[in-house]
């Protein structure tokens, strides 16, 4: 110790806890306090310095957190911090989201599932549809049918009373030959006889009608074979032509070959290839139309 100093004890009566806490020990370690020789009396107010340390246990640490429950905050936001903290308010709201998507998914699969259910059910009245169209359509592909072969036979009808006509009154279609007329069943069969090939015998006999008579120019006798139509076309002048060639190359005979129709074509090139062709075309009533030359057999 210095010469003019003196030395003061702390007296612990004077110090104050702020509450009582029996979990904790405090030992005051006295300290020697050195005053200036030109120090006031003892009585006034002096500065002290004083070092207190604690020593507390881990129990006596949580004993004293349960008996003080304020202080606990406390410990919490210097231990763990903010962020911590919030994060059960994080995971309540994460839970809502959740649960909210859950009952927005839940509506979703609810209003995909009436979807579906709305679209089998259209499914199945396009089936439906579809089973009555394939109905409607076989209906309709029956009746094209009926009616194609119900104008077949209305066809054949008007060829068959076409054919008649120009068997009972040939001038009818060919008006400048006199004395023609057509020759029945007999007369053509026993003509034909004279055709070897019993195909192409065939196919003459299967002509509408054959007439004959004798040339306005010549006088010479000539045969006319007739394909009798309604309404003509090219096939009738085709087959006309193939068999008026056979007759004439098994008589050797003159053949006029002949498409005798009532009802004007709407194939405006059938006069042309009716000439190309060498084939006459007449219509009931109105005499020939279209003039085309003998077939002669060389």
């Amino acid at each position: 110790m210095e010469a003019g100093e003196q030395v003061g004890i702390m007296n612990h009566r004077h110090l104050s806890w702020p509450s009582p806490c029996p979990a904790m020990e405090v030992r005051l370690l006295r300290r020697p306090v050195r005053y200036p020789r030109d120090a006031r009396s003892a009585s006034e107010p002096r500065t002290i310095l004083v070092t207190m340390t604690a020593f507390m246990t881990q129990d006596d640490f949580l004993r004293a957190l349960r008996e003080h429950p304020e202080w606990r905050q406390a410990v919490r936001t210097e231990i763990l911090g903010e962020e911590l903290l919030s994060l059960p308010d994080l995971v309540k709201e994460n839970s809502r989201q959740i649960a909210e998507n859950s009952r927005q998914i839940a509506e979703n699969s609810r209003q995909v599932a009436a979807l579906t259910e709305r679209m089998d059910e259209n499914s199945r009245q396009i089936a439906a549809l579809t089973e009555r169209m394939d109905r409607v359509e076989a209906q309709i592909a029956a009746l094209t049918g009926e009616v194609r072969s119900l104008r077949d036979d209305v066809g054949d009808l008007k060829g068959r009373g076409l054919e008649e006509d120009l068997r009972r009154g040939p001038r009818r279609f060919l008006t400048q030959y006199r004395g023609i007329r057509a020759m029945d069943y007999d007369e053509r069969y026993d003509m034909t006889d004279v055709i070897e090939s019993e195909s192409e015998r065939r196919e003459v006999n299967n002509l509408d009608a054959i007439l004959v008579g004798n040339d306005p120019g010549t006088g010479q006798q000539i045969y006319v074979v007739v394909e009798a139509s309604w309404t003509p076309n090219r096939r009738d002048l085709e087959r006309v032509r193939r068999r008026a060639e056979l007759l004439a190359r098994a008589t050797h005979v003159p053949v006029l070959a002949l498409v005798a129709y009532e009802k004007e074509s709407s194939d405006n090139r059938l006069a042309a290839k009716a000439r190309e062709l060498g084939v006459t075309l007449a219509r009931k009533d109105s005499g020939v139309t279209v003039v085309a030359p003998l077939i002669v057999s060389m």
